[in-house]
């Protein structure tokens, strides 16, 4: 199989290579502060939708598409500026039973938010002024670099990153700010430009 070339190879499923086996045609989902609707390159599979750091720290999936996506044996990881997409600093595995609704928010608390859908660490881990979090269907550090990359399920760099980001990274959100997804169906592999600095983070919910 080869998880990564737009097509369901015999071998893989939604599971294990989601971006290849979607199952479900993307909705309209909630819209609300910069995110915007757009019909172009619609996303078929759960997406990083928000990130705070600078001590306050939160990642946020949200799943565009009309079904429930099980995470089973999913990962979330994180990785400060010069670590490779194989080489995180920080991976966790999702817990059993993690499942994100059509049109519907994870939320993924670290330091500051413990009322979250899965607090992995309870202490700052994302770098202030430069980092990266990816989520894949497999564990990271089992596969060579061209794999773990091509694999991801998403990704979003920050700042100066050497490595883990698509197209080009975004801006650094200050403290009390966030980056935020511009829209919630779609995504244009480009970092930089599917993200903005919003100044009212809005963890687990549609911003306002």
């Amino acid at each position: 199989s080869c998880c990564g070339n737009d097509k369901c190879d015999n071998g893989e499923s939604y599971s294990t290579c989601p971006k290849d086996c979607y199952q479900a045609q993307p909705t309209a989902g909630q819209i609300s502060g910069n995110q915007t609707q757009s019909t172009l390159q619609s996303i078929n599979h759960v997406i990083i939708n928000e990130i705070q750091v600078n001590d306050n720290e939160f990642v946020e999936l949200y799943n565009p598409t009309s079904s429930a996506i099980d995470m089973n044996g999913w990962y979330f990881s994180y990785y400060s500026d010069a670590r490779d997409w194989n080489d995180p600093w920080r991976n966790k595995q999702f817990p059993d039973g993690s499942v994100i609704k059509e049109s519907g928010y994870f939320l993924i608390g670290l330091k500051g938010f413990s009322n979250s859908d899965w607090q992995p660490y309870t202490t700052a881990q994302l770098g202030n002024t430069k980092g990266s979090v990816a989520i894949f269907p497999f564990d990271p550090k089992s596969k060579g670099i061209e794999e773990a990359k091509s694999g991801k399920i998403d990704a979003a760099g920050y700042g100066d990153v050497q490595f883990v980001y698509e197209g080009s990274p975004a801006q650094t959100p200050a403290a009390g700010e966030s980056l935020e997804r511009k829209s919630l169906t779609t995504d244009t592999e480009n970092n930089s430009d599917d993200f903005v600095i919003d100044g009212n983070p809005s963890p687990g919910k549609a911003s306002n």
